[in-house]
């Protein structure tokens, strides 16, 4: 059950925001070493798996142990964060023609994580689900 976040109207509205404040963005610096940008994007994410590094571990306890589950893997979360928008400004100095330096800020919207877990004996329907903001 692998889902893609959808963007609601707000993101939407930021993220057009952003792109009609992009053309401007770089006439202010022509003649110096000083430079703003930004960035608008989405990122997708790799999959993301939730068990035991050490299933046998008694402090901290193991929170999913040792056994595998009906799918033949250890017990645990399997799934993704979906695909969620990304917002990047950055203000900064050119210190030589192949280094430079700079000050920036990312923000990345809501994603949500969402897929199956494989507990014994639970079927093969398991949701597992989270929201994560960053």
């Amino acid at each position: 059950m692998k889902t893609t976040a959808r963007l609601n109207k707000r993101q939407r509205l930021l993220c057009a925001f952003a792109c009609a404040m992009l053309p401007g963005l770089g006439a202010t610096a022509e003649a110096s070493d000083w430079y703003l940008r930004a960035a608008v994007g989405i990122e997708q994410s790799n999959d993301a798996e939730f068990s035991d590094r050490d299933c046998a571990s008694q402090q901290p306890a193991a929170l999913f142990g040792c056994v595998r589950g009906d799918d033949g893997r250890p017990l645990g979360a399997y799934g993704d964060f979906g695909r969620y928008p990304l917002l990047k400004v950055a203000f900064g100095k050119r210190l030589l023609p192949w280094l430079r330096t700079d000050l920036s800020l990312g923000y990345r919207f809501d994603s949500d994580y969402q897929d199956n877990a494989n507990f014994l004996s639970v079927g093969t329907h398991e949701p597992v689900s989270a929201d994560v903001e960053s």
